[in-house]
């Protein structure tokens, strides 16, 4: 039996698998990752970062197939094991190898999500005030294990900081960042061949509207002690952050059918 005892995720109750009979599931996964499977951990006694129950949340939290836009996946955060019976289920019957073409994306983006944080939280808002992370209690809550939160695996070298895939500031625990990045499965289409792709650049939108989302989470945090495991707990976290990123979605889709009015010549 393996134990996924290092997961970076100390808020979910750690639980025995034995992960190697599934060894055969995780292949098409792990190939879809190319050279960065190299930090994805299976066996316990394995010394990768990165756990694969870790990268199995992150693909179910955003899955359209097992979470329509109006049903939560804040299962994906609180219910580890249903996550892995999902993953291995005989036939793939909730369409994980359609994320092949874009794992790597996914993985990313998570880091990127992470990564920039504070950053996005700190953005001056619509009126042009800015937030103040440093001042978060959210900052003081992990004692141990910080560097694991804060430091990146899977970012391209465009996205770092210099060549730094460690940063500063607040450790992201998972309860903030997988219901953000569950957000992001309005942006997923169905493309040729059956395989999921993005209808629109997600960092683009990340860098965009991020702002929005993280401050959304934090507010939550705020109304809930600045505890993360209650924010990822919280269904109601994940429909508001949905419902931001659809709203973009419905926005960008309107002010181009506009565009579309405006050049044949018609008013709209």
């Amino acid at each position: 039996m393996a134990e996924i005892a290092r997961a970076r995720n100390y808020s979910i109750p750690l639980k025995e698998w034995g992960l190697e009979a599934y060894q055969n599931k995780f292949d098409w996964l792990l190939a879809s990752l190319g050279d960065d499977s190299k930090f994805i951990r299976i066996k316990e006694n394995e010394d990768q970062p990165v756990p694969i129950m870790e990268v199995i949340q992150i693909l179910c939290a955003i899955n359209p197939k097992l979470y329509s836009g109006d049903k939560s996946p804040v299962e994906a955060y609180k219910n580890i094991s249903k996550c892995l019976d999902y993953f291995v289920a005989e036939g793939d019957p909730y369409g994980f190898k359609k994320f092949a073409p874009i794992c790597r994306d996914i993985l990313r983006l998570y880091d990127h999500i992470c990564y920039y944080w504070d950053e996005k939280y700190n953005a001056p808002d619509e009126i042009g005030q800015r937030g103040r992370m440093g001042s978060r209690a959210e900052n003081e809550k992990r004692k141990k294990g910080r560097d694991r939160f804060l430091t990146f695996y899977f970012l391209n070298k465009e996205d770092l900081f210099g060549d730094l895939r460690k940063k500063q500031g607040l450790p992201v625990e998972k309860g903030f960042a997988i219901p953000v990045i569950s957000a992001f499965r309005i942006l997923l289409e169905e493309k040729a061949g059956g395989n999921y792709g993005w209808s629109e650049d997600p960092f683009r939108f990340f860098e965009e509207h991020g702002s929005k989302l993280v401050r959304s989470v934090m507010d939550a945090s705020r109304d809930a002690n600045s505890d993360a495991q209650r924010v990822g707990r919280d269904r109601n976290v994940y429909n508001a952050l949905y419902g931001i990123a659809q709203t973009v979605v419905l926005q960008s889709e309107l002010k181009r059918l506009r565009e579309e009015v405006r050049k044949a010549g018609h008013s709209f």
